[in-house]
């Protein structure tokens, strides 16, 4: 199993989470924890919204 580098949502906390996922795609990165705030984490996300969010970063966009 390859290592996966990630990055946590906390540092781009200032943006909305999909443009969050994008930087972070765009800059290399292939996973992400996503911080515990509402604005990247609301409690009624959906699994399809999520699921986008993963491959936002599987496509490195």
């Amino acid at each position: 199993m390859a290592l996966r580098i990630a990055i946590c949502s906390k540092i781009l906390q200032d943006y909305e989470i999909s443009e969050a996922v994008s930087i972070a795609a765009e800059i290399g990165y292939e996973g992400m924890e996503i911080f515990g705030v509402e604005r990247h984490l609301p409690p009624d996300v959906s699994d399809q919204t999520v699921q986008g969010l993963a491959g936002q970063l599987r496509n490195g966009r």
